[in-house]
């Protein structure tokens, strides 16, 4: 079991109320927390809510907490939620203390009061294998054999993808308890596969995991998506018009204890820092950064730091070694990699140039960038979010260096207090916009609605 402390986000000052989004919000105190809910959640019928997501991971983990945090928020909204997983996870941290072995290849925690059941998935080393896609398998032959006993009956179902295998008993329980079935896409798959990769429509694997998708957007109840333009991608593959809804990635309390306030860059220092955290790999889209950096030079005040591992830190560790404002520090634990981060005054991501962004980005390092609290650079020619709501940042076209060292240039340029406004908008906009009491309230109007 593990002590729940007070949430980042909650208060114990007496009952109160507030507005989010236009609606009434209701402060329940339980104890020493007060709890968000709608006054329609508040009335409304008791849910049993499963969250089935292979990737789903346990509080303390390194990601993939989207699960355990909605459900926790149900569940503080007076409902019953479960969160169903695998231990077949590279984010997952599965603690053994913790867990304990019940039947059918199943281990079981709790978690502030949500039941977490995972399924002793075969593990799998690199996220591009064989193993990976056996890893799938084992964990829908697990789903097979679930052992429903040891959670309440469902009303609503939630599979996350990825894995896109689970809708296909996601539909099965949702037949045999009669519940609502909501699918959720993480990650629009096999379009991911196809432009990460290369293969065709008529690729096996392809046409195998398109069928799945059809059949889970057709089958479900609603649709909901973490990226904004989800629904042109899923009229255009179901050919019906199916429900759409969007719920984006949250900002978890595990975040939050680590980055818990506003902690400013170094106003000492003239040198500018443009800071990038994350994998360091072919689909990471770095090169337009480097080649930006080397075309600015060691002459402008300007340093670029990249932490995180990946296939291609080596090579860019030595093919850069000899250039003094460009460095390469590899992979560290979580606390430690967002205090070495925090000492950035600009934070970088990148995307290609793929069409998969058509339908919006749904990137936690976009969250955990602005939590930080920095002005944000993001190479991306997709459909736009978060950077130009929160009024923190700015896209430039994908690939296109030339727009992308003018931005450096003049956001370096700006005055300490000036990057730090940037900053400090976007963490209290994402405070205010993604917590996930605040979209899970949004997620239970929606199945309210079913």
């Amino acid at each position: 079991m593990v002590a729940s402390g007070l949430s980042p986000f909650e208060s114990n000052e007496g009952a109160v109320q507030t507005r989010l989004s236009g609606t009434k919000q209701l402060m329940v105190s339980r104890g020493r927390r007060l709890v968000h809910t709608s006054w329609s959640n508040f009335f409304a019928v008791k849910k049993s809510i499963w969250f089935i997501s292979k990737y789903a991971s346990p509080p303390h983990s390194r990601g993939g907490q989207r699960g355990i945090s909605l459900a926790t928020e149900f569940v503080r909204a007076g409902h019953d939620a479960a969160v169903i997983t695998s231990t077949s996870n590279h984010f997952g941290m599965f603690r053994t203390d913790e867990w304990s072995t019940i039947e059918r290849g199943f281990i079981k925690a709790s978690f502030e009061g949500v039941p977490i059941l995972a399924h002793t998935t075969i593990p799998y080393g690199r996220t591009a294998s064989a193993k990976r896609v056996i890893s799938w398998l084992h964990f829908e032959w697990g789903l097979l054999r679930l052992p429903t006993q040891q959670l309440a009956r469902p009303t609503h179902i939630i599979v996350s993808s990825l894995s896109l295998l689970s809708i296909l008993n996601g539909y099965r329980l949702a037949r045999k308890f009669q519940s609502k079935l909501v699918f959720e896409i993480r990650d629009i798959w096999p379009l991911t596969l196809q432009t990460e990769f290369g293969l065709s429509q008529k690729h096996p694997i392809v046409a195998l995991l398109s069928a799945i998708e059809r059949f889970g957007y057709r089958k479900s109840d609603v649709v909901v998506g973490t990226m904004p333009n989800l629904e042109e991608h899923v009229r255009s593959v179901s050919g019906s018009k199916p429900r759409v809804e969007t719920i984006p990635l949250g900002v978890d309390d595990d975040l939050m204890r680590l980055l818990p306030r506003y902690v400013g860059p170094s106003r000492d220092s003239m040198i500018t820092i443009v800071g990038y955290s994350g994998s360091i790999g072919r689909t990471n889209s770095l090169e337009v950064l480097l080649d930006a950096a080397m075309e600015i030079g060691p002459d402008n005040n300007l340093e670029f730091h990249f932490w995180g591992g990946g296939d291609l830190f080596e090579k860019y560790r030595e093919a850069y070694r000899g250039q003094s404002h460009i460095h390469f520090h590899g992979h560290l634990e979580r606390a430690d990699l967002f205090k070495e981060v925090s000492k950035s005054h600009i934070l970088y991501l990148a995307t290609d140039n793929s069409r998969l962004w058509n339908y919006g980005q749904s990137l936690n390092k976009m969250l955990e960038y602005l939590v930080i609290g920095r002005p944000v650079i993001a190479s991306y020619s997709g459909y736009p979010s978060m950077l130009n709501e929160s009024g923190s940042g700015v896209f430039v076209p994908a690939a296109d260096k030339e727009s992308l060292i003018q931005e450096i240039l003049h956001l370096s340029a700006l005055p300490r207090h000036d990057q730090e406004s940037l900053g400090t908008k976007g963490r209290d906009w994402v405070l205010s916009h993604r917590t996930y009491a605040h979209l899970s309230d949004l997620y239970l109007r929606i199945l309210d609605s079913l």
